[in-house]
């Protein structure tokens, strides 16, 4: 289906001959080449619209006013602005200002369904959809110009999919509701199951299902503020406009913005977020009291990058224990968040970050009466900065691991209360008189593999080498993979043809030795890979292994390791750490080990085939699906 998609865009370079057609179909815009003058193309438009004229269509493609006060040099040409665009103006880059206060038309709907796939990201996203219609056509905003706009007039369906809203996803959403085309928006992005298609026209009136589905299709600062209003009616208009700036702060910073006559957060919102500008936080406003619901909506929110085994644990997947939840990263358009903040009964803030969109959001939170809860996984306390895992592998100094808590700190206090993964954490947190609950790290139930599947695995495992993986992630780990380095190469030395190794992350290690006693072809080291790939490696290996050194900070850790592997049925020997104690059965879900002799003794026996493991690969498959998995 990929490949067919592709083949769309394999456009002949040719001349348009439209003034000699009087029809125009959507399979015809595949002829449309870049070289299509101004004039022809203006043609295309009026065969494909007839029931539009032609000085509406072109009123609809450019705001000329806005372009030429942008561009003087074009309005000294004496050509049109839409001319100039088409012409010059999109191979240079220039902007394409959206014309304003033009009424929508609506079309006949009756007529077979012409749908118009368009995407910020690859062309090939809507590549596996476009099938579903019989006339459809694929674009992305690196698509010509002609080609996109044609396809618009002809079409009467259009699915934007949204990674992003940059300025042509914007115009394209625009210029199809202004002629009537039906603009729905492909929402991959919505993390509570909801990959339904949401129409425009249809939950304008809902807040909520505007945060949800098309928060980004009208970045205008009017329609803004009004979701905000209409969210929040108990607050009032001037109270939420003071509540997003400090504006004094923002024209002592900006000058040049003060001399316009815009609002501060109008001109921020529009502009300057865009430009990199700063965003001051207002200074001594009330916190308010929001009155009880207990459906509302539950906000995560995280620092970390969006592959991150923490914002995945910690967010995306605690999020599927409720109706109503959103997340979002830093990295998210702050509109989106702002708006999703203020239908919140609570954001929950993973691994709170020093940072100036974390401040923002956190205080924002507190003065319209939000909840604010912060989520730990590890113990990061400043007592206890000696054990991190990047100070003992050398990768950072006490000194420094201390400074960078203790500058978090702050942050403690701003919290309403807590929430963490380990009863060792929550027992430090408590100490800060505020309320503390454990959430464990759980994977959704669809994650885990099939019983058939872990059956078929070990079926002929007596006639084959052992598969053993060391599950490293980030280089933090380095120490805990000496509590095994030494035994692993004991163990090459002396069953050197029993079993493969297998390091997936960056565990910093000199593999050279396991190479020469296994052979090449028998040890594989895999970089860090995205979260399902990472589930599909540990499935094709009969065990993995867990070293943790006997620390604070270790005994204080979830137990995502054994999770993870027994989710697909491959069990784990592990270090008795607390939470690994505490979820394996030692010998029946997987093995534990606190020394040297135990680790050796028991990897010797599972290398010479001297214990049944498949009854241990299947108890700790059913043990995390019971224990440790959303969905039951």
């Amino acid at each position: 289906m990929l490949q067919a998609s592709k083949m769309i865009w394999k456009v002949p370079k040719m001349i348009w001959k439209g003034r000699e057609k009087t029809t125009l179909n959507i399979s015809d815009v595949k002829k449309v080449s870049n070289k299509l003058q101004y004039n022809d193309f203006i043609n295309q438009l009026c065969i494909a619209r007839p029931d539009l004229e032609k000085n509406f269509i072109i009123k609809l493609l450019i705001d000329e006013n806005e372009y030429f006060r942008k561009y003087p040099d074009v309005k000294n040409s004496g050509m049109s602005a839409i001319k100039h665009y088409i012409s010059h103006g999109f191979y240079e880059k220039r902007d394409l200002p959206i014309p304003k206060n033009i009424p929508y038309v609506t079309i006949d709907k009756k007529d077979q369904e012409k749908c118009i796939y368009f995407s910020n990201g690859l062309k090939e996203d809507g590549a596996f959809q476009y099938e579903k219609y019989k006339d459809s056509l694929v674009f992305n905003n690196t698509s010509d110009f002609k080609q996109i706009v044609i396809s618009i007039f002809l079409g009467n369906k259009l699915i934007y999919s949204c990674a992003e809203f940059d300025d042509m996803g914007l115009y394209v959403i625009e210029l199809s509701k202004k002629i009537g085309v039906t603009t729905m928006l492909s929402s991959d992005d919505i993390v509570n199951n909801d990959e339904t298609m949401g129409s425009v026209s249809s939950i304008i009136s809902s807040v909520k299902s505007l945060v949800k589905h098309v928060s980004d299709l009208d970045l205008e600062y009017n329609k803004f503020l009004k979701d905000l209003c209409n969210a929040r009616p108990d607050i009032g208009k001037k109270y939420i406009s003071e509540l997003l700036i400090d504006e004094r702060q923002y024209f002592r910073d900006y000058p040049d913005i003060k001399k316009i006559g815009i609002s501060a957060a109008q001109h921020y919102f529009t502009h300057g977020i865009k430009e990199n500008r700063n965003l001051p936080i207002p200074k001594f406003l009330p916190y308010l009291v929001r009155g009880e619901e207990p459906h509302g909506t539950y906000l995560y929110f995280s620092n970390a990058p969006l592959r991150d085994g923490s914002f995945q644990y910690r967010c995306v997947f605690q999020a599927e224990k409720y109706k109503q939840s959103l997340v979002y990263n830093s990295t998210s358009d702050l509109k989106k968040i702002i708006r999703a903040l203020f239908i919140s009964k609570t954001i929950i803030f993973s691994r709170p970050e020093v940072s100036s969109i974390s401040q923002y959001i956190i205080k924002l939170a507190k003065r319209i009466g939000v909840i604010v809860e912060f989520d730990y996984d590890d113990l990061l306390l400043p007592e206890y900065s000696d054990y991190l895992g990047h100070v003992r592998s050398k990768f950072s100094s006490p000194e420094s691991a201390n400074k960078n808590i203790i500058a978090k700190l702050p942050y403690l206090y701003l919290a309403d209360s807590f929430r963490c993964t380990s009863p060792l954490i929550a027992s430090h947190l408590s100490k800060l008189s505020k309320p503390v609950s454990i959430h464990q790290n759980k994977l959704p139930l669809h994650m885990s593999n099939r019983e058939q599947d872990v059956v078929d695995k070990l079926k002929d495992i007596n006639n084959r080498k052992i598969n053993i993986i060391y599950l490293s992630g980030t280089a933090t780990h380095k120490k805990d993979y000496s509590v095994i380095h030494g035994l692993l190469i004991k163990l090459a030395q002396q069953y050197p043809d029993k079993f493969t190794l297998t390091f997936l992350g960056n565990t910093q290690q000199n593999i050279d030795p396991f190479n020469l006693l296994l052979g090449e072809d028998n040890v594989k080291v895999i970089q860090r890979v995205n979260f399902q790939e990472m589930l599909k490696i540990i499935a094709k290996h009969d065990v993995g292994l867990v070293p943790l050194e006997n620390t604070i900070f270790n005994n204080a850790k979830s137990n995502i390791k054994f999770i993870e592997c027994g989710s697909q049925g491959t069990p784990v020997i592990a270090s008795d750490a607390n939470e690994f104690k505490s979820s394996i059965i030692n010998g029946k879900t997987g093995w534990l080990c606190s020394n040297q002799s135990q680790w050796i003794d028991i990897l010797s026996k599972i290398i010479n085939k001297n214990v049944d493991i498949l009854p241990v690969s299947l108890n700790a498959k059913q043990q995390v699906e019971a224990d440790f998995m959303i969905g039951k």
